[in-house]
């Protein structure tokens, strides 16, 4: 199955070298190894787990999953209905 990230993911550089991701819409949030970051970058558009792999290598596998289990990789149209205050506002 194709997912994307949700509109309005958050990440947050902790000091302990990991990322927290966060959804605040879906009020779901993970700490998760920084690989993740080129993961919900690639996950703009839709894309399956295959896709990542093939892309980045057999390691993104679990790492697509954990996110899609965590409700940070969803579908097109759960994307499409996330609540964000400001689109884009910082680019």
């Amino acid at each position: 199955m194709a997912l994307v990230r949700p509109q309005d993911v958050l990440l947050t550089f902790e000091p302990d070298g990991r990322i927290l991701v966060k959804s605040p819409s879906r009020n779901v949030g993970v700490k998760a190894p920084p690989p993740v970051a080129a993961i919900l970058s690639a996950c703009t558009v839709p894309q399956t787990r295959e896709a990542i792999e093939q892309m980045m290598g057999p390691w993104a596998g679990p790492l697509f999953d954990a996110l899609a289990e965590a409700g940070l990789l969803v579908t097109p149209e759960e994307a499409a209905d996330t609540p964000v205050m400001f689109h884009n506002y910082a680019g």
